[in-house]
């Protein structure tokens, strides 16, 4: 039942995004901490995988940063979430 409501490639893509913050936590990392390195996991997350097979620029932008604030505004209000968010993504090496 489970396996028939989810896609394989969906499974892969939740992996990768969850393999990204593990990769953060192995180098003390933790996005607990504050709303920066929460924002930072996120960013890197959403790239890497929910939002990586977006070809246009401007739309993978944005599926990013919608997708990094929601996360983000878990753990911080949201007005900390997205200035956290988009503090993130003018790092050229998100």
């Amino acid at each position: 039942f489970c396996n028939s409501t989810v896609g394989s490639s969906t499974i892969m893509s939740k992996l990768i995004h969850e393999m990204v913050h593990a990769v953060y936590r192995c180098y003390g990392l933790k996005p607990e901490d504050s709303c920066r390195n929460r924002a930072c996991t996120e960013v890197r997350a959403y790239s890497a995988a929910d939002c990586s097979t977006i070809q246009d620029k401007v739309a993978r932008d944005k599926c990013v940063l919608e997708g990094a604030i929601d996360s983000t505004s878990r753990n911080c209000s949201l007005a900390q979430a997205t200035a956290a968010v988009k503090e993130a993504m003018k790092d050229p090496n998100w």
